[in-house]
């Protein structure tokens, strides 16, 4: 039975491991592995057996004196580099063996690229990695960072083309594959410098050399920014105000949007929309409701949350205006909404994801008419 399974899971897992390990959508969300039982006489016949979790994200595996965890990341090459002491070759037919003689071997990482590598680290890195390159860590060979606002945000002084910079870091960057009004790809440093000279937006560099560039107001910046050096990378020229809220965070709350509001107002779905993907939660039912002594507008945009479909993934979203006084409710999953008006606006989620596909959330932009 063990060499059946072994030989249905490595087929399945070849075929899943297109471009050496970087497609990885096929593989089961979970599988249960049965280790032999320990015992001299026993030869894994007639004990129980303790079934080991194995997910396509994550490796749970015996070690020598206790169950190791090895969770998927992804990093450059030159760190990889950079940051190993030791290197470990070992004998594996699968990404699963690779991961069992890495763990009795007491190693922090190893990756599987046809051949087994097993790694240990000079120090720790950080858990905001991105490279192409696919490795397994233990968790206690990351240093999680801390977000910072970039009023306090560690940065270097840079150029971009020539102009004046501030390089921050980043958690990660979701903005990459987007192409829309709001998101655009770079090919060179001259189409970036002309993108932000036309626009008030940032530049986050790519591995590649190129660069995606992002209007302000789509992309959460005080939310991603993390106070270590690690990670991804945004430039910016200059820093452009918003007065930012969540509607996940702020359930129930009533934002008096002042009279003389001199940016606008950014409600995003969740703390970190463009560097963190929207969190499904079991259920939502969440409103946030701004008031004005003056006329409000209000616009809409979908940064990747309602699908193609536009199902919104079983959840409800909608807005409520009142202009010229009459209240106007739009289904945002179910209706187009260019955008309204008036002094009381009230944003609702509600419901609980179906198929709890990947998501990167959406925004509303606020100001005074």
């Amino acid at each position: 039975m063990r060499q059946l399974f072994g030989k249905i899971f490595f087929a399945g897992l070849i075929t899943s491991m297109t471009c050496l390990g970087l497609v990885w959508a096929s593989i089961p969300d979970s599988v249960n592995l049965a280790p032999r039982a320990a015992g001299p006489l026993d030869c894994g016949r007639g004990k129980s057996r303790t079934p080991i979790s194995v997910s396509f994200r994550t490796l749970v595996v015996p070690g020598r004196k206790s169950v190791v965890t090895y969770r998927r990341h992804s990093l450059t090459a030159d760190l990889l580099t950079s940051a190993v002491n030791r290197t470990l070759l070992l004998s594996a037919k699968d990404v699963v063996e690779c991961a069992r003689k890495s763990a009795l071997a007491d190693m922090a990482a190893f990756s599987f690229e046809g051949n087994c590598t097993a790694f240990t680290f000079r120090e720790k890195l950080c858990n905001c990695l991105w490279g192409a390159k696919v490795i397994y860590l233990t968790d206690s060979s990351i240093t999680p960072p801390k977000f910072v606002n970039s009023s306090a945000a560690p940065y270097i002084n840079t150029t971009l083309g020539g102009v004046s910079a501030k390089q921050y870091n980043l958690l990660g960057f979701l903005l990459e594959e987007v192409s829309n009004n709001n998101v655009f790809q770079l090919k060179d440093e001259n189409e970036a410098v002309d993108f932000v000279a036309d626009s008030h937006a940032y530049i986050v560099p790519h591995e590649d050399g190129g660069y995606t560039g992002v209007y302000f107001f789509y992309f959460d910046l005080d939310s991603c920014l993390i106070d270590i050096s690690c990670g991804r990378h945004v430039l910016l020229v200059a820093k452009y105000d918003s007065v930012v809220h969540h509607v996940l965070t702020e359930c129930g709350k009533i934002i008096q949007v002042p009279a003389d509001l001199s940016s606008a107002l950014v409600l995003y779905s969740h703390p970190g929309v463009g560097c963190r993907p929207f969190p499904d939660g079991p259920h939502y039912n969440c409103t946030v409701t701004l008031t004005s002594v003056k006329t409000m507008s209000i616009s809409f945009e979908n940064v990747d949350f309602m699908g193609a479909t536009g199902t919104c993934d079983g959840y409800t979203l909608s807005v409520r205006h009142n202009p010229n006084g009459a209240p106007i409710e739009k289904k945002l999953c179910l209706e187009d909404f260019s955008g309204g008006d008036g002094d009381d606006i009230a944003v609702t989620l509600s419901g609980t994801a179906t198929n709890k596909t990947a998501k990167l959330g959406f925004l509303f932009r606020i100001w005074i008419a």
